[in-house]
């Protein structure tokens, strides 16, 4: 889904500004293919392949997101393999640590090995 029809938008492009991305920088790795956006129950993120063969997720909004980090983490890592990619990573604050307590920081980021 184009997260420019999501009624998350403003969320994103606020979210995506803090982390020093564009609403333009969005729109147009979407529409080349470079990303996409991916609706979760109660949010919308964006994923990103990266040249080392991990998913990364870039930006992330939503309500209650303990309620569904499982559920998309779970099927985000299915799609990964699906792609012939070994690992996920999050770009985003520290406090994704607390959430994910099993995912590995590397320098500013958390990773999560797909086994």
């Amino acid at each position: 889904m184009a997260p420019w029809l999501s009624d998350w938008w403003p969320q994103i492009c606020e979210t995506a500004e803090r982390g020093g991305h564009t609403a333009a920088e969005i729109i147009e790795e979407v529409s080349t293919g470079k990303a996409i956006g991916w609706p979760v129950d109660g949010g919308f993120l964006l994923l990103a392949r990266t040249a080392d063969d991990a998913i990364l997720i870039w930006v992330g909004v939503g309500k209650g997101v303990r309620d569904w980090c499982g559920t998309a983490e779970a099927e985000i890592s299915a799609f990964a393999k699906a792609v012939g990619c070994n690992k996920l990573k999050i770009e985003g604050r520290k406090g994704w640590q607390r959430i994910l307590p099993h995912w590995t920081r590397v320098g500013d980021d958390l990773e999560l090995p797909l086994t």
